[in-house]
């Protein structure tokens, strides 16, 4: 490949490599990089910060990892980042050279020093994967031909002056190579053809929910809208009625010329706009707590999403003035998705104003970027600054990655027992679907043994192709029950991690928030999997419990 060389705005040092070289009395011709010529490295020119991005999650060698970026929308800015292997993953600008990662349907917020590392970590296991089939669905994608150049900064990109740039002419015409996605479109239920119908009705009484949940996005195709989307999912897998799980990730199904799909309800766990960054939280520099408090009130009341009454509980809880009726009370406690996003989103800084004022702390840290791995804030105390990781007190979220304590055990040149490095390498280094059950031959029993061999034999290009997603899940949960019997990662984190787990929690009738604290040697914890017949794209990790041990 013919190398280019970019302008420098320095002069060459003599011993930098000169490309192409000419005799010294003639000036060597620089040809300017445009869109048509190198499209990469134009597009690394035009938006300094996506560089940096970059950099910050895949090292100063990025460029050996991906092959191109695409913007998607011009508002807010998105960039699809196109890996060596096909696969890609997402950056969001956010304004103030702040960026958000979308990576296999998970958001990370990259100026939280803890997201930032699992982001890494995300794109990592995407490395690893081999190319993604192709295939066309109902979400399909519709490509543009790219026609022109990309917008500079002074047009209105990425990195103009103002933090929601309004959006460049060519995006806006659908140029340079924008992709479009199509959204599902929503249909009365009576457009499903007479088959399709069968099904619908078949769906309603096996899963338990209602022809209201149904919105077609054609004759042929069922869609579910439902918050509880994940447990459906698996009703649905586990009813063996409507075949096998045919993208595990978007839970869908193909029944004859019928195809299933489920989708939230709302926007994927974000609907409500709760991150920290959404509602103006300073980062990367110490704060007081009466900072912290107005940013968020501040942020609260300026919130076009929320009502009135949500956000007279938040409000509620950060100034500890409970003006709330009973009747608004009972609203909020039935609210499962608003509470489920609260303790999701907001847990990390109402759990920071609640922690700090336990131990004294007097100023809060987010961090905006580095390398700690499990930090999302600190707090300052007459003692030092503690490092803590925020966890919510409800469901299986609270999930420590294997990577990351051996990368905390490395760090500080400690020694652990080979047959437990042997469990968390092969975790590591192994993709969500093998990862678990490679430890299957030296780790299982002779029954589990015999039902794995068995399964390699029914799906022999297992990961690749289809299989049986329900026995996936039960040998990587019943490994995993065996690995726990045969070894205790307590002492590891007692040792080695100093993070301070804090868990919070919100009674909506009574609005008491609580806090449980896991800090050195009280740790407890076991693996555990997220996955499920309809949910298969996490990784096995750690669960954080409380110190009964």
């Amino acid at each position: 490949m013919k190398k280019i060389k970019i302008i420098r705005s320095r002069p060459i040092k003599e011993e930098e490599e000169v490309i192409d070289q000419v005799p010294q009395n003639t000036a060597p011709e620089t040809p300017e990089i445009t869109y048509e010529s190198n499209p990469l490295e134009f597009m690394l020119m035009k938006y300094p910060t996506l560089t940096k991005t970059l950099t910050d999650l895949l090292t100063d060698d990025f460029r050996n990892y991906i092959t191109g970026v695409y913007i998607m929308a011009p508002k807010p800015t998105i960039f699809k980042i196109v890996l060596h292997n096909n696969r890609s993953f997402y950056l969001i600008f956010m304004g103030d050279d702040k960026y958000e990662a979308k990576v296999s349907g998970k958001k990370y917020w990259l100026a939280s020093i803890g997201e930032l590392e699992r982001a890494t970590i995300s794109i990592a296991e995407l490395l690893m994967l081999g190319t993604p089939p192709s295939t066309e669905g109902p979400e399909t994608e519709m490509t543009a031909t790219p026609e022109e150049e990309a917008p500079t900064e002074e047009e209105g990109g990425e990195e103009a002056a103002t933090a929601t740039p309004e959006p460049p002419e060519e995006l806006a015409e659908g140029k340079l190579g924008v992709r479009i996605v199509k959204e599902l479109a929503k249909k009365s239920y009576d457009i499903l053809s007479d088959e399709s119908k069968i099904v619908a009705q078949n769906l309603i009484k096996t899963i338990g929910i209602s022809q209201n949940d149904i919105q077609p996005s054609s004759s042929n195709t069922i869609v579910v809208y439902n918050d509880n989307r994940e447990k459906l999912v698996n009703k649905t897998a586990v009813s063996k009625k409507f075949g096998p799980v045919k993208d595990t990730r978007k839970g869908n199904f193909k029944v004859g010329n019928t195809t299933i799909i489920f989708k939230p309800l709302k926007t994927s766990g974000e609907y409500y706009k709760l991150k920290p960054q959404d509602l103006g939280v300073t980062t990367n520099e110490y704060i007081s707590l009466d900072i912290l408090k107005k940013e968020l009130i501040d942020g609260v009341k300026k919130s076009d999403v929320l009502s009135d009454i949500q956000k007279k509980f938040i409000i509620a809880l950060v100034t500890k003035k409970d003006n709330l009726t009973s009747t608004e009370k009972e609203e909020i406690k039935n609210d499962s998705g608003f509470i489920k996003e609260l303790l999701k989103n907001l847990g990390e800084p109402l759990g920071a104003i609640e922690y700090a004022n336990q131990i004294g702390a007097t100023e809060v840290l987010f961090p905006k970027a580095g390398n700690y791995p499990l930090v999302d804030y600190l707090l300052n105390t007459p003692k030092g600054e503690i490092q803590v990781s925020a966890k919510t007190a409800k469901g299986q979220g609270n999930i420590v990655k294997p990577e990351d304590l051996l990368k905390l055990i490395d760090n500080r040149k400690g020694k652990i027992d080979p047959k437990k490095r042997k469990i968390l390498t092969t975790i590591s280094d192994n993709d969500v679907k093998t990862g678990a059950l490679k430890l299957i031959p030296e780790f299982g029993d002779d029954m589990l043994n015999k039902k794995y061999q068995t399964f390699l034999k029914k799906h022999p290009n297992f990961p690749k192709g289809q299989y049986d997603a329900s026995t996936r899940i039960y040998l990587e949960k019943e490994i995993i029950k065996q690995l726990n019997r045969q070894v205790q990662f307590d002492e590891e984190f007692d040792k080695y991690v100093t993070v301070h787990y804090v868990k919070y929690n919100v009674d909506p009738e009574t609005i008491t928030p609580t806090i449980k604290v896991i800090k050195d040697q009280g740790f407890n914890v076991e693996l555990r999997t997220k996955n499920s017949p309809g949910h298969d794209s996490d990784k096995i990790g750690f669960s954080v419990n409380t110190f009964n041990k």
